[in-house]
């Protein structure tokens, strides 16, 4: 009977200590957190690299400078290069072919010249010559126009007058070869014919071209008309036109050039031939030599077949 008593008692610490302390249950395992759940979100309306630390902006300044400093020397580097690679020569030929562009002529050039002559004494006497030239010339076409005259009296009677003018436009199908149109026209109150006006077309070739000889030949055809001196009516021809033009640059300052020029037809053969001797002086002035021959082959009672001229003259060049 007493020991049925004492179990309860026994049984007491144990209700007791369940109550106090319960079992708790394991946890079941878990996946570790991703590194995008715990990176934080950045805010709305920032920028992300607003994230970078004071350290690592400073770091990618000083990367950019010594970037561009580098850059820098290296193009310093390769200016020296290429400035030390020049010789003294190949700087002087630089340099005048710099010079040369910028002094390189416009389209337009020409000369003009004119001399006087006066004898006193036993005999008095005054001549007066004057000419002018001027070429348009680009990549294909030339105009090259000239005007002469010239004037003279023996004891106060005049003696000589003379005028020439010139045109011929040329077409420039290559480098060497050309086709031309001519127009000339002379008026010579003391030759043999009074009046003469030509209009030739033809072709042309650069046989030489420099830079110190050159020559150009050409022929053509055309037609003609004339006024004899002894007062004859006025005469129409066809005829052919044969031309060569010579120019040899002796030096940077002398030169000499020769042109010849011959009409022929029926009522008529014209050749003219004309010699010039160029001297600079200073600058762009020059004294000018010439010598001209003019020879027809009908002449009337009171002229000569060929008439000759010499001449110096005081000239001054442009475009050139």
């Amino acid at each position: 009977m007493h020991r049925f008593w004492l179990l309860p008692l026994l049984c007491l610490p144990a209700l007791g200590w369940a109550q106090v302390e319960p079992p708790t249950p394991t946890p079941a395992p878990t996946a570790a957190p991703s590194a995008a759940a715990e990176a934080p979100l950045p805010l709305a309306g920032t920028d992300e690299t607003a994230a970078e630390t004071p350290a690592e902006v400073e770091a990618e300044a000083e990367t950019e400078v010594a970037q561009d400093a580098t850059s820098e020397a290296v193009d310093k580097i390769e200016d020296a290069a290429s400035a030390e690679t020049l010789t003294e020569a190949e700087r002087q030929t630089l340099a005048e072919a710099l010079t040369e562009v910028e002094k390189k002529p416009g389209p337009w050039s020409g000369d003009v010249a004119f001399g006087f002559l006066s004898t006193t004494g036993s005999s008095e006497a005054t001549t007066y010559n004057t000419k002018l030239g001027l070429i348009y010339s680009v990549e294909r076409f030339k105009n090259d126009f000239a005007f002469n005259a010239i004037y003279g009296e023996q004891e106060g009677v005049r003696s000589v007058e003379r005028y020439a003018v010139t045109d011929q436009l040329d077409y420039n199908v290559n480098v060497r070869d050309f086709a031309f149109v001519a127009l000339d026209f002379e008026k010579d109150l003391f030759g043999s014919i009074r009046e003469r006006t030509s209009q030739t077309v033809g072709y042309g070739r650069r046989l030489f071209r420099g830079p110190v000889h050159t020559l150009n030949v050409s022929a053509g055809g055309g037609s003609r008309q004339q006024l004899p001196q002894d007062g004859g009516g006025r005469e129409y021809d066809f005829i052919a036109r044969f031309s060569a033009d010579y120019l040899w640059k002796i030096t940077e300052t002398s030169s000499f050039s020769q042109k010849f020029r011959l009409e022929t037809g029926v009522e008529n053969t014209f050749t003219e031939a004309i010699s010039e001797l160029k001297l600079n002086i200073i600058g762009n002035v020059s004294t000018n030599i010439s010598f001209t021959a003019r020879d027809n082959s009908v002449t009337s009672f009171d002229s000569q077949r060929t008439d000759t001229f010499t001449a110096v003259n005081l000239g001054y060049q442009f475009g050139k």
